[in-house]
């Protein structure tokens, strides 16, 4: 991921987006931290299950 660019994910990238995000999810033990990859998760899913749903993550 480049922290200063934008990732755009479509659909057939979730799989792997998800379990990525599920390890860290596992890992943290900060709350807030948690909350955010959670809803994050939320989203993740939603765009799995949709086709032509793309989720976009924007660095600084």
């Amino acid at each position: 991921m480049d922290p200063y660019g934008t990732l755009t994910l479509g659909s057939r990238e979730m799989s792997q987006f998800i379990s990525e995000i599920s390890t860290e999810l596992s890992r943290t033990e900060e709350h807030g931290v948690q909350e955010i990859l959670q809803g994050v998760l939320r989203l993740a899913g939603e765009c799995q299950n949709r086709d032509g749903m793309e989720l976009r993550l924007d660095g600084d």
